[in-house]
C-alpha cells in the first residue's frame, strides 16, 4: 500500500498517516461493493481519494488511476512457492486450467502480465477478471464465462478456497496459482447426498 499512498501524496498535500487513512476508506467502499456483487476498481478508488480533498478533474484522476493499477509491477510480486511445478503437474494430467480473479487496485491486464513475467500464463487456457467481466467472485457470471471458456459443465468445476497460511510442504496435489501472499488450494465440489 505504500507505493499507492506515495502515489496519491503527490497529488494531495497530507502526511503519509492521512494518505493511507484515505486508501482505507477508498478499500472500504471497494469492499462494500464487492459484498453486493458489484465492481469498485481502481478508477473509482482514485477519484473516491481525489475527490474526497475537492479534486475532481479527469487528468489527475486518471494519472492516479493508472498509478494505482500500476503499483503492483513497481512494488514487485512473487508466485506463490512451487506454483509453476502444480500447474505443470495439472496440465501434465490433462486437467484444463483456468483462472478466476478479483481485482482490487490492481486490474486484470496487470495481473496477465504479473503471470506471464512469472511464466504461468501458459498453462492457464483462461482469464477472467471481475474488472473485465464486470462482476467480482462470488458473481455466477464470472464463473459462467470461465466455464464457457473452458467448455466445462458446472458440476464439474473445481472451487478454490483462500487460505491464510502460506504452502510450506512443498507441492500440493491440486492448487490454483496466485500472484499473492497467500496460497489457494482447490477441492474437488462436494457431490449432492442422495436419500438411501
Amino acid at each position: 500500500m505504500a507505493t499507492r499512498a506515495g502515489a496519491l501524496r503527490r497529488y494531495v498535500d497530507m502526511t503519509e498517516q492521512e494518505a493511507n487513512d484515505l486508501l482505507a476508506e477508498a478499500w472500504s467502499k471497494h469492499d462494500e461493493a464487492w459484498k453486493q456483487i458489484e465492481t469498485f476498481g481502481p478508477g473509482r478508488m482514485a477519484a473516491y481519494c481525489l475527490e474526497a480533498r475537492g479534486i475532481d478533474d479527469d487528468d489527475s484522476i486518471g494519472a492516479l488511476t493508472q498509478e494505482f493499477e500500476e503499483a503492483s509491477i513497481n512494488a514487485g510480486v512473487a508466485p506463490v512457492e512451487h506454483a509453476k511445478g502444480t500447474l505443470v503437474a495439472l496440465q501434465s494430467a490433462n486437467i484444463r486450467l483456468g483462472l478466476v480473479c478479483d481485482t482490487g487496485f490492481t486490474p486484470g491486464r496487470v495481473v496477465r502480465n504479473l503471470l506471464d513475467e512469472a511464466g504461468l500464463c501458459d498453462y492457464l487456457e483462461v482469464l477472467c477478471f471481475s474488472d473485465e467481466v464486470g462482476v467480482p467472485k462470488p458473481g455466477n457470471e464470472i464463473f459462467a464465462k470461465a466455464l464457457a471458456e473452458l467448455g466445462a459443465r458446472p458440476p464439474r468445476r473445481f472451487t478454490s478456497a483462500t487460505s491464510a497460511a502460506p504452502t510450506s510442504q512443498g507441492p500440493p496435489t491440486s492448487a490454483c496459482t496466485r500472484l499473492a501472499s497467500r496460497a489457494c488450494t482447490t477441492t474437488p465440489r462436494t457431490p449432492p447426498t442422495r436419500p438411501s
